[in-house]
């Protein structure tokens, strides 16, 4: 009885406990109060003046955003001059404004509501993609200078245009909060100043606005979205402060080369420091973004055929990951509920220096620190992929905190010069963003190496009191002792990464020509010290960069032979297996020595007819030693995905894709290592698991060439009913608002092989060669269809023209001889496994 007693009692306290708690929690009183107008579900997010509430209209039936300022800001406001403002707000009407539905006070809490948007804010769009296309990013641009123009001549102006406030809606742009900065500026005064709340982003504010001025005109918006036009065309802000560009007006060339001069002219115009220098309106700021998009800001490179079909890798894929995995720690494992303290991200520290010289100091450091970090088995450190995307970005630490899902933050700069550096690091709760410690350091340029371990033990020391374990450093993995080596590695990495960006902006040459440049920059790292291995490793990467090039010259015809580029690639991959072998006699078993070894192996079966018979055999030996010797090598368990996939052994491509993710979530290959496990479970014919991968692939890299039609391609492999005919027609229209290709590329006319495919697998043969035929007849490229002869083969065989699929078949593995394996295991072509014509084309045993 006492217990039964006890422990009543211990359920009525409780239960007073969490009523009294109730009422004390500001949240719970305002849900409370709205109650009869409004339903709060959950949070959507907090920013720096308002938390967001998702919830349900009960008049209107709708779903809405509610934001509620933050209680300080509120208290320094006062409700009736803010409701007023944001009264007058709510009159703006225009298609790419987000509308204003409804303001109040409710439980001492000003808040007000807008329209729930189910799409996604230009600001997720860049996490996954750090840089758009020419074209569409000018249509971003103009569609928000139409607004800014329509608000400027109602007398408003945005004060924090940025890309969390531009949301997109069915591709178009809609500016959010409107109005809300300017009723906040306008209602408090100085009162908000004294809550420590700005209005504006820092990264992104106009150098007037940055330097305190309180009548700002709407120039000063266009110098913000001039800031997020040029983040969408580079991947970075403008460089320099705004402080800094008000007082040194310093260039700000966007690292794009293939921009028109006319776009690249009005960029600069509209960043200019002076007001005075900038377009008068947004209205003409729009008007001349249109007029440089006709002279040509719409070219786009060619897109390449989906992996699944022609099986080339992009060119980047191979260097681009060796870089992050050089450079990674452990993979990031997501916390659940709150988040979770041990687990880290390190940002990439901010070079300061007065002319922007010491950027590839700043990297090194951080990547080191990451390093470090990463061997200590008591962290989840999130790998420099992972940071990466956050590099020169004014991103709110709570954002970064969620898409990482890390509970410490350690961030810092770098200034002075090369001759005597300071560094300053940070320790933050990235929960509540308060700072728990800071360190600055002082020393000499010749002692760069020295300051590097010394800022790793201060970060390990701040770890060790936060989270009351010990955390012990390991020394730096392949590292040197020479700061000039170390410098010039470090430069080579920052011509690698413009590499990139010009080779994904489509001017493969200049992409080359950096490359070449981040090369002398390792010969010389080499020659300071023979005996580090990581420049060494480096140039075989960058030899198989130069070696995928001279394949794009490949011709794409049967009748044509692929022996000379090949030859020049097989050549390249030669000198970057020297490489290889330099780092192996350095450094026996080094597992990313190997793994270069084994994917310039791998590389060579695929795409050089004549190399050795056992290069495959000795591509997967290499490989498997390396994921054997460090298991946490995601660039080699990639290597496998790929070589798996294409030699027909699709369970184990699979698994090693898997296996890659689980190594790093961020992998810089992370698109092609979700392709591969879409299309392993097409080929095992495990439809519904395709389907998840396919949405994943979707929601990550939405313009991927793989995921634009997935869904289209799930249903050409396994369509059963007519009714599926119309769908597949649909999920085309709707790729190609993604891909304007039009005629003369290969996705083109696969989309139309597989609706033809869908039609075929419905029974209705003659309709399906109708589809065929005509996507044949407006292809305006004649080798389009030699390149994915096997889809066609397919289709086909589908409407029982099994000879014509035998043809096409001998053609393209005459091409591509090493899809042979591939071919022999796919589910298209089991009807053919028992024709001995079939059998002795892929090899089989008859």
């Amino acid at each position: 009885m006492r217990g039964r007693c006890a422990r009543r009692s211990s359920r009525s306290l409780r239960g007073r406990n969490e009523a009294q708690r109730s009422v004390n929690d500001p949240l719970e009183r305002f849900k409370a109060a709205v109650a009869e107008r409004y339903v709060i579900e959950r949070e959507l997010g907090r920013g720096g003046m308002a938390t967001v509430l998702l919830a349900q209209d009960l008049k209107h039936h709708r779903p809405v955003a509610v934001k509620i300022l933050r209680p300080e800001l509120a208290a320094a406001l006062g409700p009736d001059r803010f409701l007023r403002e944001i009264e007058i707000a709510a009159h703006l009407t225009h298609p790419h404004i987000l509308p204003l539905h409804d303001s109040g006070e409710a439980a001492g809490s000003l808040y007000y509501v807008m329209p729930y948007v189910a799409g996604e804010s230009l600001r997720n769009r860049l996490f996954r993609e750090e840089l758009l296309p020419l074209d569409e990013a000018v249509r971003i641009a103009v569609e928000v200078a139409d607004a800014l123009g329509y608000a400027h001549g109602q007398g408003f102006v945005h004060r924090d245009i940025k890309p969390e406030n531009i949301l997109l809606v069915e591709q178009h742009a809609v500016v959010a909060d409107f109005g809300i900065a300017r009723a906040v500026s306008a209602a408090g005064g100085a009162r908000v100043t004294s809550t420590g709340i700005g209005v504006g982003t820092p990264g992104y504010m106009s150098p007037e606005q940055a330097s305190g001025e309180q009548e700002l005109d709407g120039r000063s918006d266009i110098f913000s979205l001039g800031c997020v036009l040029h983040e969408m065309l580079t991947g970075r802000l403008p460089p320099g402060r705004a402080e800094e560009r008000r007082a040194t007006n310093s260039p700000r060339q966007a690292r794009r080369p293939t921009m028109p001069v006319a776009l690249q002219q009005v960029l600069d115009r509209a960043l200019a420091a002076a007001p005075t220098d900038r377009f008068g309106s947004a209205h003409e700021f729009g008007a001349a973004l249109a007029q440089a998009r006709k002279s040509g800001a719409g070219r786009r490179p060619t897109r390449p055929r989906p992996r699944a079909l022609l099986g080339v890798a992009t060119v980047l894929v191979a260097a681009a990951g060796w870089w992050a995995w050089a450079r990674r720690g452990p993979p990031a494992i997501a916390a659940t509920g709150a988040l979770n303290p041990t687990h880290v991200a390190v940002l990439y520290f901010d070079d300061l220096s007065d002319h922007r010289t010491l950027g590839p100091v700043a990297n090194g450091l951080t990547e080191d620190l990451i390093d470090r970090l990463g061997q200590v088995q008591a962290l989840h450190v999130i790998s420099a992929n992972g940071a990466r995307p956050f590099r020169d970005r004014a991103v709110p630490l709570d954002s970064i905190a969620r898409q990482l899902k890390v509970g410490t933050v350690v961030a810092g700069s770098v200034t002075g010069s090369r001759a005597r550096l300071r560094v300053a690091v940070r320790l933050i709760d990235a929960e509540s963003g308060q700072q728990l410690q800071s360190q600055t350091f002082q020393r000499p340029g010749a002692d760069l190496l020295g300051l590097r371990d010394s800022v790793a033990e201060k970060i390990a020391s701040f770890l060790r009191e936060r989270l009351g374990q010990s955390i012990q450093l390991r020394a730096q993995r392949a590292s040197t002792n020479s700061v000039a080596a170390w410098e010039l590695y470090q430069r080579a990495q920052a011509l690698w990464e413009d590499a990139r960006t010009l080779m994904q902006a489509g001017d493969s040459r200049a992409g080359a020509d950096a490359v070449w440049a981040a090369d002398s920059l390792l010969a010389r790292a080499q020659v300071i010290d023979q005996r580090w291995i990581l420049p060494i490793i480096a140039r075989g990467w960058y030899t198989l960069t130069q070696a995928r090039l001279t394949l794009m010259a490949r011709p794409a015809s049967a009748t044509v032979s692929p022996a000379r580029p090949a030859r020049a690639f097989a050549d390249w991959v030669t000198r970057g297996m020297g490489f290889a072998e330099q780092a192996l006699a350095h450094k026996p078993g080094d597992p990313q020595a190997l793994a270069l070894r084994g994917t310039l192996r791998y590389e060579l079966w695929r795409n050089a007819p004549l190399a050795a018979p056992d290069t495959l055999a000795a591509a997967e030996r290499d490989l498997r030693a390396a994921v054997v010797s460090d298991p946490t090598v995601a660039r080699a368990w990639y290597a496998l995905a790929e070589m798996y996939y294409s030699t027909g052994r699709f369970a184990e491509a699979e698994q090693s894709a898997r296996r890659a993710l689980d190594a790093d979530a961020y992998l810089s290959d992370a698109a092609t290592v979700i392709a591969d496990l879409y299309f392993a479970m097409l080929l095992r014919e495990r439809f519904d698991e395709a389907q998840d991968w396919c949405q994943q692939g979707v929601q990550r890299f939405p313009r991927d060439p793989n995921f634009v039609d997935c869904e289209l391609r799930i249903l050409g492999w396994s369509a059963k009913g007519e009714h599926q005919i119309a769908t597949a027609w649909r999920l085309l229209t709707n790729a190609e608002t993604m891909d304007s290709g039009g005629p003369t590329t290969v996705p083109w006319l696969d989309r139309r092989l597989m609706v033809a495919a869908v039609v075929a697998r419905t029974g209705l043969a003659d309709s399906a060669r109708a589809v065929l035929l005509r996507a044949r007849k407006g292809a305006k490229d004649d080798s389009l269809a030699a390149q994915i002869a096997d889809e066609e083969a397919y289709v086909r065989l589908l409407i029982g023209e099994r000879d014509e699929a035998l043809r096409l078949l001998t053609g393209y593995l005459r091409w591509r001889p090493q899809s042979r394996e591939s071919i022999g295991q796919s589910p298209w072509f089991r009807p053919l496994r028992s024709d001995p014509r079939f059998r002795a084309l892929v090899g089989l045993e008859p």
